[in-house]
C-alpha cells in the first residue's frame, strides 16, 4: 500500500472514487426524481383513453354507435359520462371539443400462434418492460393510432394502440356479414399534427408482409377446421418535433394490431358502476378473459360501488345471466344481483384490495347450449382526495382550468392568439377533500429540446414562444409538492402538464343546402370535425358546392391550401380534389344504403414551410322512404307528478310501405328529451327503451307543461318526431294521486291469479313499499303509512332482498297456505323422472299429459338445461322448484318487465302493477314472438303454445322438424322428395329427403322414351319419376318400300315406341300379284305395275260355304260380290236334300247336297218292317225323315202275347184242330184293285 500510495495515477483515481462515493447520495436522489416523472397514461395495460385534448377535437357526435366510455384517472380509473353515441351532433363552434376514445376490449389477450409465450398482444414485445409502472421519458411522444372499423354492416368501432406497442382486437364472423373489415387508420395526440404514417403493411397467419393503405378492407376468413385466424396490421410512422432552437428532429414510432377473427359468440359482458360525480364507470370484458381497471375512493360515494351488468353484441339476446359472485384478497365474498345493486369495497392496512367478479352466462344459440365466464378485476385503492388545477388566463381575462391527478399528466393545446404577446399567466391551485394537506414546492417549464426553467409558485407567468419556420411547439410543465399524510409522514407528489402551444390557422368548410341552410364548420390545425348530416333531398342528385377558406390570426401570413382530398366510405377510395379554394363533389353512402363517410382532408402551407392538417367529415344519408313506427307508453295531455319518478317506454321501428319492417330501432337510434333536456335509457327489456323522467315543479304556482320529444332515425334515414305534451301537477310526498290495480299472476304453478286489488297511489313512494303495503299490510310510517286494501297475506312467508329504498327484490311471498305443495309443479331432480333424455320428457308427458301447455311448459325448461329443485310448503320463491325460478313484476300487466328494481319505480295512477312467479328466468312468462321466449306463455292465468319450429338432420342424415323450445315433433310434410328404384330395379317409389321414408307404394316405372341418334338397334327409356335409364331395342313396323317391279328403291320402317325411322335399301321386286274380277271371270294382276299375270284368268268356280252362307270362287270372292245376278231354283230338280238353282244374270247353275236342308217335298215309303195294326210308319228316301201315322190297319198283322194283341188288345183267336179235310184249294180272297196297290215310293 505505501508503495501504491506513491504513485500519482493511483492517488488521483482513489480521489476520484472518493470523491464519487461523496456525491452519490446527493446527486442519485435529484436524478431518480427527474426520472419518476407521472406515466404515460396513453401506456396503460387496459390501454385507456388519452386525456382531455390528447387526441384532438372531437368529432361532434358522429361516434357512429362505437361503445365508447368516457373515462380518466390513474391506473385504470374511469370517471365521466357514459357516452350515448348516436346522440344528434352539436353544433360546430370551432372551440377544443375533446374526443374521447372506446378501451380497449380485451385486457389480457393470448398469446397468437407462433408467438412466444412471454410476449403477449397488448404487452410490449421490445424487450422493455411495460409502460403500466415504466419510468416516462422527458420527450415521450404523445402520440397514439387509431384503428376505426366497422361492425354489424355501418357501426363504427374504435381501438387504440400506443406507440412501441402491439393490442390484440378481436373480431367475430358474425361482426363481419360478408367477412370483410373495413378499417381506417388515424394518428391522435399532441404530437398527430406533427407526425405522418410512413409504412402500412399487412400479414396473415405470421405469413410473409404485404403492403395496405391507410383505409381499406380485409378480407378475413377462419382456418378449415374453424380455427382463428390472425391478421397482423403493422404501421410505422415518424414525427418531426420542433426544438426550442426551431430545429427540427425527427422520431420513429411503431404501431402494431393482432385482429383475430374467430367464429365464436359474438359477446361481451359489460361491468357499469355509478361516480361520485353522478356519471357512470364502465369496463367491458370478452368471453373467457379479464378485463382490470383500478378504482379510488374519491370516485365513490362512500366507498360504495353501485353497479349494474350488460351483455352486447349479437349473441346477447340468447344470453343469460346465471350468477354473478364476487371474491376479495381480505377475504369478504359474496353473490351480486344481476339486476344491480351496491357494493361497499373495504380495504387493507395498506389503503388496498383487489376484487375479482365472476360472471357465469348461459348461451343457446343454434341448438347448442354453452356456458361462458366473464372475469372482471377490480384494484381498489383508497388514496388521498386530490388534484391540481393549472389555471391560466385565456386574452387575459377568461380563465381556462386544466385538471391533472397525482402521478399523472394533463395536455392542453394552446393557441397563439389566446396569449397577448406569448405571455402565460399561471395559477396553480390544489382540489379535493385533502387539498389542505398539500404544499406545492416547484414548478419548472422545458421546451422540448430545451432546458426547465423556475416557474414561480403558486402563480406567476412566464412567455411562450413558437420557433421561426414552425406551427407548433411542446412544452412540458412539471409541478413538484408535499403532502402530509394523516399518520404525520410525507410524501412528494408530481403532476405533469403537456401544453402545445400552436400558432392560430384554422379552415372554414362552407356550403349551401337546397333549404337555403348555409352551413360553416370550423376546424384547428391537427384537429377532426364532423358537420350535420346532409341528407338525399337537401342536395341536387347528391352533389355537395363548397368552398374553403383559411381564418385565424396566422392565416395571413402567407398560408395557402396545397391539397385537398376526400375519403368516401362508400366506395372505399380517396377523391383527389385539387387545390382550389371551391368545388363540388357527389357525396356517397354505403352500399348497404345506409349513412356514408365523405372526410375532407385539406393541407395547406406557409411560406416559413409550415404544414397545416384539417379533417372535416360531411355524414351524407338517403332520405327514407319507410314509415316509422313509435310507441309508447305515456299519452299526450297525460297528467304526471312533478318530482316523482316517471318510466318512460319507446318501441320505435321502421317498415317498407307493405309492412316489411326496415330495422328495429335501439337506444343510439331515438333521443328523448324533456323539456329540451336529453334523457338517458338505462336500458331495454323486451325490445322497449326504458327511461326515467323526473318533471321539475314549476317556479310559481301548482301546475305546469312539459314537453316531450321523442326523435326515432335509423341509419337509412327513415325518421320521425313524437312530441307529447304532460301536464305536471306539483306534488307533495305521501299525498294521494290517482288509484293503480294491483294482482298476483302464478299460471306457471297452476295457482291462477289472484284478484285485483285496488290501490290508492301516493307521490314519491316507491312502487317497492306498495307491494309491501298491499302484499303483507306493511306500515311504511309517515308519510306514506299504510294501505286500506292488502290481499292479507302473511310478512311471516315473506322475504326480501335490499331495502325498501334501494335495489328491493321479492325473495319468497305466501298466502299462508300450502300453495307450493298444491302447485302443479315438478320438484326434486331431474333423475328421478328418467336417466336420460327421452325417459324424463316421457315421464314430463305421463304426468301432465302428452300435448298440454304444461307438458310444454316443463319440458321446454328440461331442455333449457335449467336445474330442477325442491320448493317450500306455504310459499313460493327464488330457486323453488328451479334454479330459473323467482318473482318479477310487470307494469301493465303484459310481458314488458322494467329493468329496475321496484324501489326505483314509482306508481303512476292508472298503472296495472302485477307481481308474476316464473320458473325459468322469465322465458315461460314472455310472449312466444320474443326472443329466447318459450314455444308456452303462461300469463294471467291463460295458457298459449305457439311451437317454435325448427329443422334439424341427426345421425343418419333424416331430417326432422322440431320445436327447437320443448322438443316436440311434428309430422314431416314432405317438403323434399325423390323418387328411388326398388331392388329388384321393376318399380319406384317417392322418398322423403327430410324425414328419410318412403311417401308412396312402389309403382311400375313410368316409361317416358326417346330416341337415340343414329341407332338403327335401340332407344332409350327413362323413368319420368326415378329417372332410370334403360337401353332397349325398337319394334319396327314397315311404313313403304319405294322398290318396283322395274326398278329398285328403298324400305322405310318406323319404330312402334319412339318413332325412329330405319331407312333400309330395296332391291327390283317381282311382281305383286292382286286378283281382279268380273261376273264371269277372275285373273291376277300385278299390284305395281298392273300388268294381267300371263295364265291366271278362268272362270269363276264356286263352292258352297257354310260360315259365309254363299257361293265362294276359288278367288276368294263370294259370288254376291262378284255378281247382282239372283239364283232361281229349278224345283223339278228340286228335293228336300238337293238343290239345283240358276243366277239370272251370269246364268250359272248351282248344286248342292244337304240333307233336309231345303224347303222342297220329301219323298216317302212304308217301312213294313215297322208297322203294326195300329201304326203305319213312313220314311223319306232323301233326307230319312220318318213320321208315324196311328190307326187300325187290318192289313198289317196282330202281334200277340198271352192271348192278346199287345197293340190293339184283340183277342188272339183260337186256332180251330186240323182240319181233317183240308181245302185243297183254298179260296186266296179277292185280287187286289190295281189302281189302289201301294208300293215302295221314289
Amino acid at each position: 500500500m505505501r508503495k501504491l500510495w506513491t504513485i500519482r495515477w493511483f492517488r488521483v483515481l482513489l480521489g476520484v472514487v472518493l470523491t464519487a462515493a461523496l456525491l452519490a447520495p446527493v446527486v442519485l436522489p435529484a436524478l431518480q426524481m427527474q426520472r419518476q416523472e407521472p406515466e404515460n397514461p396513453i401506456r396503460k395495460e387496459n390501454i385507456q383513453p388519452v386525456r382531455r385534448l390528447s387526441f384532438g377535437d372531437g368529432d361532434g357526435g358522429t361516434l357512429a354507435a362505437a361503445p365508447l366510455t368516457q373515462e380518466t384517472g390513474t391506473g385504470g380509473s374511469q370517471s365521466g359520462q357514459e357516452q350515448n353515441p348516436e346522440q344528434p351532433p352539436e353544433e360546430q363552434t370551432g372551440e377544443n371539443v375533446p374526443e374521447q376514445l372506446p378501451e380497449q376490449p380485451r385486457s389480457d389477450p393470448e398469446p397468437q400462434p407462433g408467438q412466444e409465450s412471454g410476449e403477449q398482444p397488448g404487452e410490449r414485445t421490445d424487450g422493455q418492460p411495460d409502460d403500466a409502472g415504466d419510468e416516462t421519458q422527458p420527450d415521450a411522444l404523445d402520440l397514439g393510432l387509431v384503428l376505426t372499423w366497422y361492425r354489424y354492416g355501418g357501426e363504427r368501432y374504435r381501438s387504440l394502440c400506443p406507440s412501441d406497442t402491439t393490442v390484440r382486437q378481436d373480431v367475430r364472423t358474425a361482426q363481419l356479414p360478408d367477412g370483410k373489415l373495413r378499417y381506417e387508420l388515424e394518428l391522435r395526440g399532441l404530437d398527430a399534427v406533427d407526425s405522418q404514417i410512413t409504412n402500412v403493411e399487412i400479414s396473415e397467419n405470421n405469413g410473409a408482409f404485404a403492403p395496405a393503405d391507410e383505409r381499406g378492407s380485409i378480407a378475413m376468413q377462419v382456418g378449415p377446421q374453424g380455427e382463428d385466424s390472425y391478421y397482423t396490421l403493422r404501421v410505422q410512422a415518424v414525427c418531426t418535433h420542433v426544438l426550442e432552437d426551431g430545429a427540427r428532429q425527427e422520431q420513429e414510432t411503431e404501431f402494431c394490431f393482432v385482429l383475430v377473427y374467430s367464429d365464436e359468440l359474438d359477446l361481451e359482458a359489460q361491468l357499469l358502476w355509478t361516480l361520485a360525480g353522478g356519471g357512470t364507470a364502465s369496463l367491458r370484458c370478452q368471453p373467457g378473459s379479464r378485463a382490470a381497471c383500478t378504482v379510488r375512493n374519491d370516485e365513490l360515494e362512500e366507498n360504495l360501488l353501485r353497479y349494474s351488468f350488460r351483455l352486447g353484441g349479437q349473441s346477447a339476446e340468447d344470453a343469460k345471466l346465471l350468477s354473478i359472485a364476487y371474491s376479495a384478497a381480505n377475504g369478504q365474498s359474496g353473490v351480486l344481483d344481476a339486476n344491480g345493486g351496491a357494493l361497499t369495497l373495504q380495504s387493507g392496512a395498506d389503503g388496498k384490495n383487489a376484487y375479482t367478479i365472476s360472471m357465469l352466462t348461459e348461451v343457446t344459440r343454434g341448438g347448442r347450449t354453452r356456458q361462458l365466464t366473464f372475469t372482471f378485476l377490480l384494484e381498489w385503492r383508497e388514496e388521498q382526495d386530490l388534484r391540481l388545477n393549472l389555471v391560466w388566463m385565456k386574452n387575459s381575462t377568461e380563465a381556462q382550468s386544466i385538471v391533472c391527478e397525482p402521478g399523472d399528466r394533463a395536455s392542453a393545446e394552446i393557441r397563439r392568439t389566446e396569449l397577448k404577446l406569448g405571455e402565460f399567466s399561471y395559477q396553480l391551485q390544489p382540489d379535493g377533500r385533502d387539498a389542505a394537506q398539500m404544499t406545492i414546492t416547484s414548478a419548472s417549464l422545458a421546451a422540448e429540446g430545451g432546458t426547465a426553467q423556475t416557474l414561480a409558485v403558486p402563480d406567476g407567468s412566464t412567455v411562450l414562444r413558437i420557433p421561426d419556420g414552425a406551427a407548433s411547439i411542446k412544452y412540458t410543465l412539471t409541478v413538484q409538492a408535499r403532502y402530509q399524510k394523516s399518520d404525520g409522514s410525507l410524501k412528494n407528489l408530481a403532476f405533469t402538464y403537456v401544453l402545445r402551444y400552436s400558432g392560430d390557422v384554422s379552415l372554414e368548410l362552407r356550403y349551401t343546402l337546397l333549404n337555403g341552410t348555409q352551413t360553416a364548420i370550423r376546424c384547428a390545425n391537427g384537429q377532426n370535425k364532423t358537420a350535420q348530416t346532409v341528407y338525399s333531398d337537401e342536395v341536387t342528385d347528391g352533389v355537395l358546392a363548397y368552398t374553403l377558406a383559411l381564418t385565424g390570426g396566422d392565416a395571413a401570413s402567407g398560408v395557402e391550401i396545397s391539397d385537398v382530398s376526400c375519403y368516401q366510405s362508400g366506395s372505399g377510395k380517396t377523391k383527389a380534389l385539387g387545390s382550389a379554394e371551391s368545388g363540388q363533389i357527389e357525396l356517397l353512402v354505403n352500399a348497404d344504403d345506409s349513412e356514408g363517410e365523405n372526410t375532407f382532408t385539406i393541407t395547406a402551407k406557409s411560406e416559413a414551410g409550415e404544414q397545416y392538417t384539417f379533417k372535416i367529415n360531411v355524414p351524407y344519408k338517403l332520405r327514407g322512404d319507410g314509415t316509422v313506427k313509435i310507441e309508447t307508453n305515456l299519452t299526450d295531455g297525460q297528467k304526471v307528478m312533478n318530482g316523482t319518478n316517471i318510466t318512460l317506454t319507446v318501441t320505435a321501428w321502421s317498415e317498407k310501405e307493405d309492412g316489411t319492417l326496415i330495422a328495429q330501432m335501439t337506444a343510439s337510434d331515438v333521443v328523448v328529451t324533456l323539456d329540451g333536456e336529453v334523457q338517458r335509457s338505462y336500458g331495454s327489456s323486451g325490445g322497449r327503451l326504458q327511461y326515467t323522467l323526473v318533471p321539475e315543479n314549476p317556479a310559481e304556482g301548482d301546475e305546469n307543461e312539459h314537453t316531450l320529444v321523442i326523435t326515432c332515425e335509423d341509419t337509412y334515414g327513415n325518421k320521425d318526431v313524437l312530441t307529447l305534451t304532460l301536464l305536471g301537477e306539483r306534488s307533495r310526498k305521501g299525498e294521494p294521486i290517482g288509484h293503480a290495480t294491483i294482482y298476483i299472476d302464478m299460471t306457471v304453478l297452476g295457482l291462477g291469479v289472484t284478484a285485483p286489488l285496488s290501490y290508492e297511489v301516493l307521490s314519491g313512494e316507491s312502487a317497492s313499499y306498495s307491494v309491501a303495503k298491499a302484499v303483507w299490510g306493511y306500515d311504511a310510517g309517515d308519510p306514506f303509512g299504510t294501505a286500506a286494501n292488502t290481499f292479507g297475506w302473511p310478512s311471516s312467508e315473506t322475504a326480501f332482498t335490499g331495502s325498501y329504498d334501494d335495489n328491493f327484490y321479492i325473495a319468497r311471498l305466501g298466502d299462508g297456505t300450502n300453495m307450493a305443495a298444491r302447485s302443479n309443479a315438478l320438484r326434486g331432480s331431474w333423475s328421478s323422472y328418467g336417466s336420460d333424455r327421452e325417459s324424463v320428457l316421457a315421464a314430463i308427458d305421463g304426468v301432465f299429459g302428452e300435448n298440454s301447455a304444461y307438458a310444454a311448459l316443463w319440458r321446454s325448461i328440461y331442455l333449457a338445461g335449467i336445474s330442477l329443485n325442491g320448493c317450500h310448503n306455504t310459499s313460493v320463491g327464488e330457486f323453488d322448484f328451479t334454479n330459473g325460478s323467482g318473482w318479477l313484476y310487470t307494469i301493465g300487466g303484459g310481458t314488458y318487465y322494467p329493468d329496475t328494481t321496484l324501489s326505483n319505480y314509482e306508481l303512476q295512477d292508472g298503472d296495472v302493477l302485477v307481481l308474476r312467479y316464473t320458473l325459468a328466468y322469465q322465458r315461460d312468462v314472455s310472449s312466444a314472438d320474443q326472443e329466447n321466449a318459450f314455444c308456452v306463455s303462461m300469463l294471467n292465468g291463460s295458457m298459449n303454445i305457439s311451437h317454435k319450429w325448427q329443422t334439424v338432420t341427426g345421425a343418419d342424415g333424416a331430417e326432422q322438424t322440431v320445436c327447437t323450445s320443448c322438443g316436440k315433433l311434428r309430422a314431416c310434410e314432405h317438403p323434399q322428395t325423390e323418387y328411388r328404384e326398388t331392388e329388384d330395379g321393376m318399380m319406384c317409389y317417392e322418398f322423403c329427403l327430410k324425414c328419410q321414408k318412403s311417401v308412396t307404394e312402389p309403382e311400375a316405372h313410368d316409361w317416358q322414351i326417346e330416341q337415340i341418334k343414329q341407332n338403327d338397334e335401340q332407344h332409350r327409356k327413362i323413368c319420368s319419376r326415378c329417372k332410370k335409364e334403360v337401353e332397349e331395342g325398337h319394334r319396327f313396323e314397315f311404313i313403304e318400300d319405294t322398290a318396283t317391279c322395274e326398278q329398285a328403291g328403298e324400305k322405310l320402317s318406323r319404330c312402334l315406341d319412339c318413332g325412329y325411322e330405319k331407312h333400309e335399301p330395296s332391291e327390283k321386286l317381282n311382281h305383286t300379284p292382286v286378283i281382279q274380277h268380273n261376273e264371269q271371270e277372275h285373273w291376277e294382276e300385278c299390284e305395281i305395275c298392273h300388268a294381267e299375270i300371263e295364265g291366271t284368268r278362268g272362270e269363276h268356280r264356286y263352292e258352297w260355304d257354310d260360315g259365309l252362307r254363299d257361293w265362294v270362287c276359288t278367288c276368294g270372292y263370294t259370288h254376291t260380290e262378284l255378281c247382282n245376278g239372283t239364283l232361281e231354283a229349278i224345283e223339278a230338280l228340286c228335293t228336300c236334300s238337293h238343290e239345283t238353282a240358276r243366277c239370272s244374270l251370269c246364268g250359272k247353275t248351282f248344286e248342292r247336297d244337304a240333307p233336309g236342308a231345303f224347303d222342297y217335298p220329301h219323298s216317302y215309303e212304308i217301312v213294313l218292317a215297322e208297322c203294326t195294326c195300329s201304326l203305319e210308319v213312313k220314311r223319306c228316301v232323301y233326307c230319312g225323315d220318318k213320321t208315324e201315322q196311328p190307326g187300325t190297319y187290318e192289313n198289317y198283322p196282330h202281334s200277340y202275347e198271352n192271348g192278346f194283341c199287345r197293340f190293339c188288345g184283340m183277342p188272339e183267336p183260337v186256332a180251330p184242330g186240323p182240319d181233317p179235310d183240308p181245302d185243297p184249294n183254298p179260296d186266296p180272297g179277292p185280287e187286289p184293285d190295281p189302281g189302289t196297290e201301294e208300293g215302295p215310293e221314289e
